[in-house]
């Protein structure tokens, strides 16, 4: 089990996946000020994400959520997450430097509410991109504590980083996640595709942890 130490305030990257759901679900009650930051990149699932992030900020009385628009992102780079003509697989999902990004951002806002950290979704397991190591999350602390004026390093916490996808699904039933208000497909915003790398995993997360997956009740 991973032990959440308490802090005053936290920044949390929520992307209205299942991941970030089940982290925020972890540190709710061990931060007493939490703001959430969402980002549309031109993601062609945004609608889908965005209700769902704002439903599960809502329910956990998230502090604030703010919507963050990067766009250029998704122009500058043609990522295929990004094209509406585009069908996303394990092969062509990564968008470059994203978490980079994401993060960058999210110190420029912990610096300014004086938020020790800063809390993502990242898993273990043996499906990562190098920006979800934590060499990179290391080395990122780095970063924001000779880059800023925070007098200290702002930790970049992953909860879930001791842990795959049926791990997660695991600490969010332990939790009490209300996985129906999150979502994972990235090519659908009504039913799952079940054929992006994202649909595969939390298909089969679910069914090995033994439990329904909401998003399929209709």
């Amino acid at each position: 089990m991973n032990t959440v130490p308490e802090h005053e305030r936290g920044v949390l990257l929520l992307s209205g996946g299942l991941d970030s759901a089940v982290v925020l679900s972890m540190i709710r009650s061990r931060c007493q000020e939490l703001h959430a930051l969402f980002f549309t990149y031109g993601q062609k699932t945004l609608p889908k994400e965005r209700a769902c992030a704002h439903a599960l900020a809502e329910q956990a009385h998230v502090r604030e959520l703010h919507e963050v628009d990067i766009g250029f992102l998704g122009k500058m780079t043609h990522a295929a997450l990004c094209s509406q003509d585009a069908i996303v697989n394990s092969k062509n999902e990564y968008v470059p430097f994203r978490n980079g990004v994401f993060l960058a951002i999210a110190t420029a806002l912990a610096e300014s509410i004086r938020s020790e950290i800063i809390y993502i979704g990242s898993l273990g397991g043996d499906r990562f991109c190098r920006d979800n190591s934590q060499q990179f999350r290391d080395d990122f602390e780095r970063v924001t504590e000779s880059g800023t004026n925070a007098g200290e390093r702002i930790v970049i916490a992953a909860p879930l980083s001791d842990v795959d996808k049926v791990g997660a699904v695991r600490r969010g039933v332990e939790h009490e996640v209300p996985f129906a208000l999150t979502w994972s497909c990235h090519n659908s915003n009504d039913v799952p595709c079940g054929e992006c790398s994202n649909c595969i995993a939390r298909e089969k997360a679910f069914q090995t942890v033994g439990i329904t997956d909401p998003i399929h009740v209709r």
